[in-house]
């Protein structure tokens, strides 16, 4: 069983994915080819509440359960090692899919546990990103369809559409979020919707039982016995193919051959024994 959260590293990997969107950006303007690109952040939960499953068994109905349809360790470890060949499912990798839509050259879209990472890491002033807020807008499937808040980054990379949006932002009075503000009002709007904090613990920090999400400590509660299910098969399915084979060389073996028939009930009685 595996805990899954979003380290410090991974906010690096944010900071070095804008730069590699800024970098390619700036390649295709000089090439001359009128193509842009684009891109949007998510954070999803694993092993819950969602999911990891192999790409042939991708149409695999999802439980609206809280614990949901449960993932095995050899699936996760799969999962982690090659990924294209898995399917990762669950609500919040829809969310994030939904979230995207809302992504432009000018904006790197966020969903809002993410932003609240990023807010709270630049409200201390470890990160120094330069966040847009678009107010509130129903996504299907997300929240219940209720007013889901739309969030950015501000990633214009061109120097005079740069200029263009700030002479726009003194005319209209429009200001950048401001990280402490913002991670305030997700603060209060996660609580409100009743939404899992994201867990992100600092070097060396201990880490407590009530720090960890709910989804989490409902799987850990429930993993033990899917565990024992897993070794309870396994042995089952073992038997059954010990004694396919016992059943296919019964087959082979002549009647007539009382030596190798005793030979064949001798190991018979020795596996079940075991």
């Amino acid at each position: 069983m595996k805990l899954f959260f979003v380290s410090s590293l991974s906010i690096c990997s944010i900071w070095a994915f804008t730069k590699s969107l800024e970098s390619y950006s700036r390649y295709l303007e000089k090439s001359h080819i009128d193509l842009d690109v684009k891109g949007v952040v998510w954070s999803a939960a694993f092993p819950a509440p969602n999911v990891t499953v192999p790409v042939d068994q991708k149409h695999a109905d999802v439980s609206d359960a809280q614990i949901g349809l449960q993932d095995h360790e050899s699936v996760e470890a799969g999962g982690d090692k090659e990924p294209s060949k898995y399917e990762f499912l669950g609500k919040e990798i829809d969310a994030g899919f939904r979230v995207a839509k809302h992504a432009g050259p000018d904006r790197l879209a966020l969903s809002l546990e993410v932003a609240y990472l990023l807010s709270c890491l630049c409200s201390n002033g470890e990160f120094n990103f330069s966040f847009r807020y678009g107010g509130r807008e129903g996504l299907k499937g997300v929240i219940f369809n209720r007013p889901y808040p739309i969030i950015a980054l501000d990633t214009e990379r061109r120097a005079f559409r740069r200029e263009v949006r700030a002479f726009e932002q003194a005319i209209s009075g429009d200001k950048d979020a401001q990280p402490h503000l913002l991670k305030t009002f997700l603060d209060a709007f996660m609580r409100d919707e009743g939404i899992e904090f994201p867990f992100l613990p600092r070097k060396n920090e201990a880490i407590k039982a009530d720090m960890l999400p709910r989804s989490y400590q409902d799987f850990k509660k429930y993993w033990p016995y899917e565990k024992k299910e897993d070794v309870q098969r396994v042995k089952v399915e073992v038997q059954g193919e010990n004694e396919e084979a016992v059943r296919t060389l019964d087959a082979e073996i002549p009647v007539q051959d009382p030596e190798s028939r005793a030979i064949i009930e001798e190991n018979r009685a020795m596996f079940f024994k075991k």
